[in-house]
């Protein structure tokens, strides 16, 4: 017999402060390929290279573990977008904070992560009631901050701030659903992603300048 013994898993020599993180990437992976209902907590841990058990330690239940990935995957960046200083003027703010969601949600690793949002939560009410409440209302509370501050400096036109968020940030969701790998709109599969984010930001910045502002916009 051999001595020489295969070297194990590195995730398993991993401190035991790490196996959340580890989870949690784990875990985001494993509900953006299967979705959340079919997602299996077996799956997970083995992604992971743990054993069932150990999900338990740190997650009591697999819609725990899904509120954790939100948070760290999301809601981190968030957090950071929210003390951000602001930039000079509101176009600024607003082409700035159009980048960063878009940098963030273009990851192919989110490709299939609308299919769960608009088919799998609505089925989930406490998971449909945390998202909302983590993602969607901070975007559009931040998104409707610019928007009123370029309203009320006069440089961009007025528009019900409220009506504007839904409209900008609906150029943001379609185009994410139209590169996914699942798209509807194949065409975009192959689109240039900087290209894209780039056409959104100008669209929209024409869409809300107000044509007789004078003032500095940069």
């Amino acid at each position: 017999m051999s001595t020489t013994e295969a070297a194990p898993d590195p995730r398993w020599r991993r401190l035991p402060d790490e196996r959340p993180t580890q989870l949690i990437d784990a875990a985001l992976e494993t509900f953006s390929e299967h979705g959340f209902s079919a997602a299996k907590l077996e799956d997970i841990a083995h992604r992971a290279g743990v054993s069932k058990g150990t999900i338990y330690l740190y997650f009591p239940s697999k819609e725990e573990l899904f509120k954790a990935v939100v948070r760290h995957t999301i809601g981190q960046q968030l957090t950071d977008a929210e003390s951000a200083s602001p930039p000079g003027s509101a176009s600024d703010e607003l082409e700035r904070t159009l980048r960063r969601r878009w940098a963030l949600t273009a990851q192919p690793r989110f490709d299939r992560w609308y299919r769960i949002l608009m088919s799998e939560l609505p089925r989930h009410p406490e998971l449909l009631e945390f998202y909302n409440r983590e993602v969607i209302d901070r975007n559009w509370a931040m998104l409707q901050q610019v928007i009123e501050r370029g309203v009320r400096s006069g440089e961009f036109r007025p528009i019900h701030p409220r009506r504007a968020v839904g409209l900008v940030n609906a150029l943001v969701v379609m185009h994410r659903q139209w590169i996914s790998s699942g798209s509807i709109r194949p065409e975009y599969q192959q689109a240039d992603r900087g290209e894209l984010i780039d056409t959104i930001v100008d669209f929209a910045l024409a869409a809300l300048r107000n044509p007789a502002f004078t003032g500095p916009t940069s």
